[in-house]
Parts: structure tokens; sequence; C-alpha cells
């Protein structure tokens, strides 16, 4: 079977190819479900038809599907990494891969009724096109990162108080030292 659909796609086709097999697409749900990342699927109208649990959880309240696109940046509570400018819509990841541009780790902040306190999160993107290369939509995954960020800022912050520290004995030996020098 896999072999007649690399021959019917001729000598283009990747290794990577494989034929498409509708007996796996009841495991589509079940695979989402089990992902600790979010996964969202857009068509090329914008119109999410496809999100699993871990979105869910992640976003907040409603489901991502039940909120249209250009209404996520106010429903969701979407700011940029510094976490007071409100991402606008064309700037979402979704939306700039349904515009053909790839998107990779991009930092989100989002803060809504469901998580008041913020949520710091990882989104990447990218357009789906059928095998003629046609856009057909597009798939962003998202990770919640806020507590690695937490971590590395502790991390960061004790470096800092290290240094600050070090900084400190440095001066006071140089400036004990000069004062001995003086008394000469």
């Amino acid at each position: 079977r896999l072999t007649r659909e690399k021959e019917r796609r001729g000598p283009a086709s990747s290794s990577r190819d494989v034929a498409f097999d509708a007996s796996h697409v009841p495991l589509l749900r079940p695979m989402l479900d089990c992902m600790s990342e979010g996964v969202v699927v857009a068509d090329h109208f914008g119109r999410v038809v496809q999100s699993n649990q871990a979105a869910q959880e992640t976003l907040g309240d409603e489901p991502p599907g039940a909120i249209s696109l250009n209404l996520w940046p106010d429903v969701y509570g979407m700011y940029h990494a510094d976490k007071i400018t409100r991402l606008d819509y064309e700037d979402m990841p979704l939306v700039r891969a349904l515009r053909g541009l790839t998107v990779d780790r991009l930092e989100i902040f989002v803060r809504n009724g469901a998580c008041p306190e913020g949520r710091t999160l990882e989104m990447s993107a990218r357009r789906i096109a059928d095998e003629r290369g046609a856009p057909r939509g597009a798939i962003a995954v998202f990770e919640d990162v806020t507590q690695r960020r937490s971590v590395d800022s502790a991390k960061l912050q004790r470096a800092l108080a290290q240094r600050d520290t070090l900084l400190r004995e440095v001066h006071h030996r140089i400036k004990n030292n000069l004062a001995a020098v003086i008394e000469l």
C-alpha cells in the first residue's frame, strides 16, 4: 500500500511520506488528549476545528473551539512576554501560521479568570498544507513553562546575589589595601 502511494506521488516524495490510513482517524482524539502540551488546529478560514484537553486546561474555562479566534486575546487574556502589552489578533502564533509564517517557541503570558496569577506559555505554530501544497489550516502547540521560568528566575537571583557579595568583598579588600598604601 505504501509503495503504491509513493509510486503515485512520484520520485519527489520523501522517505517520511506515509500513506493515509483512515483506520487511524479514531486514534487521533485519544492521542491528542494524552499529550501534556496544548494542541489547537484551525481550518484555513481561521475556525478552530480541533483542540485537546491540555489546551482547554491551559487556556481557561472556555474550550478553544467555542471561542472565535479573533476573540482569544480578550477572552483568554493573552499578553506579550512583558506581561503588560496585550497580544493583538494578528500577532497570535496560530494566525501568523495561517498567513504562512512559522512561529517557534514564542513566549506568551496568559491571565484570566481561570488563572488570575497568570501563566507563561511557549507556543509554536505551523501552516498545514495538503499534498499539493495548498493551505488547509494551521496548528499551534504550546506548553506551560511558568514553573520552569520561576526556577530559572530563582537561579538567576541567586547568581546575582553571589556576584554582589563578591563585588562587595573585592571592593572592601581594594579599599583596605589602598588605605594601607596611602598611610605609607
